[in-house]
């Protein structure tokens, strides 16, 4: 299939299109890309997506309107995306009670900076985010953002190999019933609340090998009571919360 080069505010909607960013882009609105169709791949090539203005919207979104649209393996690779509310969107419903999942997602080798939050996955299972540079994402307005990578309701995710860097609150956030996910070989520092955050009822996720310091609060905390059916092991953390942190 032949590569299809990508504009600002373009829906990628052939299931297994390859998409290409053939330049760097400024959008004047957001979401700049919108994907809706299952295996399409988007190949940024080493160009950023940015946006002019105020950080709001998504970058790179899987939804929209009152449902998320359910995407299943789509690939999201090699570029930057800058400046805009989040940086990289899956599955944000607009409705209350909407509940649907992205799946079998690979995001890799992305560099996600000076968003409000850098990857959000909302309701989104299965996916793969590894070697991905997420820093310095600075919304100020909640706990949310500000926050590198955050998961809401979100599980058997693999979050691995990630640089994740002096974001305004939390590096990774496992929040709400975000449950079975594995953590691992990610290097987190110098955040301005948590490395590494989870919130009561998120629970069986599995934090490995993951290194974290000097982050502003601690570099892990874990809001569940003795680490509820967590498991923290072989970690290496300055400071934590609780002593089940390993």
């Amino acid at each position: 299939m032949a590569q299809i080069p990508v504009n600002c505010g373009d829906t990628l909607d052939i299931p297994g299109g390859v998409y290409v960013l053939a330049a760097s882009l400024t959008c004047p609105s957001a979401p700049a890309v919108h994907i809706v169709a299952n295996n399409v791949t988007f190949d940024m090539q080493g160009f950023t997506l940015s946006k002019s203005g105020s950080a709001v919207g998504a970058g790179i979104i899987t939804a929209g309107g009152p449902t998320c649209v359910v995407t299943n393996g789509i690939s999201i690779h090699h570029g930057t995306v800058s400046g805009f509310g989040t940086g990289i969107s899956l599955c944000v419903p607009t409705s209350p009670g909407v509940s649907s999942a992205n799946t079998n997602a690979q995001i890799h080798h992305m560099t996600l900076t000076g968003n409000s939050v850098g990857l959000a996955l909302f309701n989104a299972d299965g996916n793969d985010v590894h070697h991905n540079t997420v820093d310095a994402n600075l919304g100020t307005t909640t706990t949310t953002p500000g926050t590198g990578i955050a998961l809401f309701g979100s599980g058997g995710n693999q979050i691995h190999q990630n640089e994740v860097t002096a974001n305004f609150t939390n590096g990774i956030a496992l929040l709400f019933s975000s449950s079975n996910n594995n953590l691992s070989h990610n290097e987190v520092a110098n955040n301005h609340a948590s490395g590494i955050l989870v919130t009561i009822g998120a629970l069986g996720n599995v934090i490995k090998h993951n290194e974290a310091t000097g982050d502003g609060a601690f570099d892990a905390t874990e809001y569940n009571a003795s680490c509820g059916t967590n498991v923290w092991q072989m970690n290496v953390f300055s400071t934590k919360n609780q002593a089940c942190i390993q």
